[in-house]
């Protein structure tokens, strides 16, 4: 499989977090076009990592732009983004004409899982176990992502597809990681971990855990998008680093 399918996989993947998120709250929403997928979250107004649009075609994400705003303002958001990767150039300065702004460029990290790293040890001593409701990644994620309520509100459900995983010290959760396997695919999201638990291996063998999973249930690659903090801890993994996926937020401003 080469690099550019395995970039392709991950787009793909993240576009079906869209419908999973959709999923998760009844007044959440999940809107699909040829080659462009977004997520709607009316829990979270302000937030555009829960608000955001994938998209595979340049040229389809052109053709439905304005409807895609127009969504996002009917539905009360304030911050959206699209996931913009780094050779798009055209796509990027189109947005800035529309009024998005860069807002961050997290690395695109892929990884064949059967050349990941994924030794059963980096699980020894630690309070792990998974099949849990999405809501309840929100006692961890919350806070580390500076989220309110709203996040456990906007994941009141507990979609199927969503793969929850919590690790625990002294008997309270303090690491997250949500897997979402799709068209052989396994994406991770909601990696955290509480401050006064970090460095001390948690998020890592959650990660273990639901990608040793992942190939059990026949995924063949795995994606996730990393901040300058997470990917070395990745790469320690197997994944590798494919250049950034830029989010370009377009945020309205109080009297819009």
């Amino acid at each position: 499989m080469d690099d550019a399918t395995l970039f392709r996989r991950q787009l793909r993947t993240l576009a079906a977090m869209d419908e999973l998120i959709a999923a998760a709250a009844p007044e959440n929403r999940h809107l699909e076009f040829d080659g462009v997928s977004a997520a709607i979250v009316p829990a979270t107004p302000d937030r555009s990592v829960t608000n955001g649009v994938v998209y595979e075609r340049p040229e389809a994400l052109e053709v439905v732009y304005e409807e895609l705003a127009a969504a996002y303002e009917e539905s009360g958001i304030r911050a959206w983004t699209v996931w913009v990767p780094q050779a798009d150039r055209a796509v990027a300065e189109s947005l800035a004409r529309r009024g998005h702004l860069l807002d961050a460029a997290p690395r695109a990290m892929l990884g064949r899982l059967d050349k990941m790293r994924l030794d059963s040890a980096g699980l020894d001593g630690i309070d792990w176990s998974s099949g849990h409701p999405l809501s309840e990644l929100a006692v961890v994620a919350g806070p580390v992502f500076a989220f309110g309520d709203e996040l456990a509100l906007a994941t009141r459900n507990s979609p199927p597809g969503a793969l929850c995983y919590l690790a625990h010290l002294e008997g309270r959760p303090v690491a997250s990681v949500m897997a979402c396997h799709h068209d052989g695919d396994c994406g991770i999201f909601w990696v955290a971990t509480l401050e006064h638990a970090q460095r001390r291996g948690f998020a890592t063998a959650l990660m273990i855990a639901a990608l040793r999973d992942a190939q059990e249930a026949g995924c063949e690659t795995t994606s996730l998008q990393a901040t300058a903090q997470g990917a070395p801890v990745y790469s320690r993994l197997g994944y590798e680093d494919h250049g950034a996926i830029e989010m370009w937020e377009r945020r309205l401003s109080p009297d819009e």
